[in-house]
């Protein structure tokens, strides 16, 4: 295969990077030596702040990082010809992990028009008229099923679709090497997978040579070449999906990065002493994914007898009694803290509402998760709950229980300044300061989809200290987890966190997670969005589901959740046809025990 891109014993440390408390090493890279062939999938994985985006950004000549650097980066001659027939720089298509950064107009149909417009990409056809430009549009855009949003502006997409848009944005230029970093951090599980999809086609028809990073590894490991740990800036696996899971588990320390598919089977075969079997046999194969997963379940001994599983099993009643945390707990008798009305928003100039007619009640000591496809509708409604925008129908009754101010309603009437965003300052060293234009902001704690809002400058604040402090040089799953922590901590009778976890590995969800548990046991009410249905069975008490801007449901995570098929967690889905109540990784492992008659042992 025709090498492309080669690393070489490569170390990198931010500027003014210093040595952590518990005297981890400041480099962000450490000595990695890798390379990439034509046409590979590559998945770079690793805990939160390991260096995959630094290594990705390594990748693209594009990126100018300062900082200390040894050895060498490596980028070959583009193996396709230019007009002149000469040959030019590998093509270097890069997805950040906020993609609305790489858009360069404010719909996908002009930024299009642009791009494919330009002098360099005009180097590479014979024709520039409109009707060739249009064409070459139409077909990035009906390939990855996209038109209906490629008129409206990038500031309204969710996140979702803005990651698809960008998708577009960057296709257009034809790249040699495609860089995603966290691709699906935004997406709903269908989404999801419908996005993997067109990566794999791209891979696989286009011979698009792809490297992604990414948390979960969650139906990557399917189409993958190469799974690249890092840890620690260091690569610890480098090698096919079935010996990196293999080698992964070897390390309780690096268990938690391995998909709950194949880690079921892997505590199944350590319980029945088939590990070093599995471990060392080049024939034994470890699912990779669901399929697989249920052939494998039919070879394990008394499977078939647990087939029908009753509430009156006593293996059932074990499985249905494991969880890996303990949600907050529902007090009937408090009345709501907040109550929704007929609520509706319309963005200027769309076509159809965001939100319409949404009603429903919350109370306090409640952890309350809103789920739902990309672009349904709910960082619309967690910004009017916020105060962020203001309903336009309907009314937002908050109840807030104090001394000074016992209710205060925002109905479609404006109620003072509500056009910014509250925000906060927040470094490594710094106490948390934070400002709410609207009346309800002493109350409210909120945290929008992307946490780079909420990382502003302080008046008058100096960014050489900024920068000396490491805000900059923070990964974005450490801003996530550090701007999220900061709100919690916070004395808030009510949390608004849109996706809390997006971009966060699984020990860094688990904190999150147990925060939100505590917060909610003090009496506040917690609100997320959230596209992590094992988050939201693990932590929350409640589910909203939202469809085209409507509420479908509102039931606990475990009855809504577990009445789906695909919008539902890989173990459901893997446990389906033999009990349809083994929804989460835990419950999976008391039943694979029940079966080898051991008992589970609990992390």
């Amino acid at each position: 295969m025709v090498e492309i891109a080669r690393i070489s014993h490569y170390s990198y440390m931010y500027p003014h990077s210093q040595a952590s408390s518990c005297g981890e090493s400041p480099q962000a890279l450490n000595d990695v030596s890798f390379t990439v062939s034509q046409g590979e999938f590559i998945v770079l994985t690793g805990f939160t702040g390991s260096g995959k985006t630094t290594l990705l950004r390594h990748l693209n000549p594009d990126f100018s990082l300062q900082g200390k650097h040894q050895g060498c980066v490596h980028v070959a001659k583009s193996t396709r010809s230019n007009e002149s027939g000469e040959s030019s720089n590998v093509r270097i298509g890069y997805v950040p992990q906020h993609p609305k950064d790489v858009m360069v107009a404010e719909t996908l149909r002009d930024d299009l028009a642009i791009r494919l417009s330009s002098p360099q990409a005009s180097k590479h056809r014979s024709a520039t008229n409109v009707e060739t430009l249009a064409l070459m549009a139409n077909d990035i855009i009906g390939f990855l099923g996209i038109a209906s949003i490629v008129d409206i502006p990038v500031s309204q997409l969710s996140e979702g679709q803005s990651q698809l848009v960008a998708l577009a944005a960057v296709l257009s230029t034809r790249p040699d090497m495609l860089l995603l970093d966290e691709p699906t951090a935004y997406l709903d599980s269908v989404t999801r997978r419908n996005t993997l999809d067109v990566l794999q086609r791209l891979n696989i028809d286009d011979g698009l040579t792809i490297v992604i990073a990414e948390h979960r590894l969650s139906g990557l490991l399917p189409m993958s070449d190469r799974i690249i740990a890092l840890h620690h800036g260091r690569i610890i696996v480098d090698d096919q999906p079935r010996v990196a899971l293999r080698t992964l588990y070897a390390d309780p320390e690096l268990r938690p990065l391995i998909p709950d598919v194949p880690r079921v089977f892997l505590e199944y075969y350590c319980r029945t002493s088939q590990l070093n079997h599995h471990m060392h046999s080049s024939e034994a194969c470890v699912p990779l994914g669901v399929g697989e997963g249920r052939r494998e379940l039919e070879s394990i001994t008394a499977y078939g007898d647990n087939a029908s599983c009753t509430n009156k099993d006593p293996l059932t009643s074990r499985i249905m009694n494991t969880t890996d945390a303990q949600t907050a707990t529902e007090d009937p008798h408090v009345s709501p803290i907040l109550q929704v009305n007929g609520l509706s928003y319309t963005y200027p100039q769309a076509s159809r509402s965001a939100l319409e007619d949404i009603t429903f009640t919350a109370n306090a000591a409640q952890v309350v998760a809103v789920t739902g496809q990309s672009g349904s509708g709910k960082s619309t409604l967690f910004q009017l709950l916020s105060g962020v925008i203001n309903p336009q129908y309907g009314t937002i009754t908050w109840d807030m229980h104090n001394d000074n101010e016992t209710e205060h309603q925002v109905s479609n009437k404006h109620q003072g300044d509500r056009s910014r965003p509250w925000s906060i300052f927040h470094n490594r060293h710094a106490h948390t300061r934070r400002m709410h234009p609207s009346q309800a902001g002493p109350y409210i704690g909120y945290v929008p989809q992307d946490c780079r809002i909420l990382l502003n400058f302080e008046a008058g604040y100096n960014p050489e200290q900024s920068i000396s402090h490491g805000i900059y040089d923070a990964s974005n799953g450490e801003q996530q987890l550090k701007t999220v922590m900061s709100v919690i901590r916070e004395t808030h009778q009510i949390l608004i966190l849109d996706e809390p976890t997006q971009g966060l590995d699984t020990n860094a969800t688990k904190i999150v997670g147990q925060a939100l548990v505590r917060k909610a046991s003090q009496g506040c009410l917690v609100m997320i969005s959230s596209h992590d249905p094992d988050f939201c069975i693990t932590y929350a008490t409640q589910a909203i589901v939202i469809m085209g801007g409507h509420i479908v449901a509102y039931d606990t995570p475990q009855s809504i959740i577990g009445s789906q098929h695909y919008s539902t967690t890989d173990i459901h889905r893997l446990f389906a046809h033999i009990d349809n109540r083994i929804l989460t990784l835990p419950q999976s492992e008391a039943f694979i025990a029940g079966q080898v008659g051991q008992e589970v042992q609990m992390p």
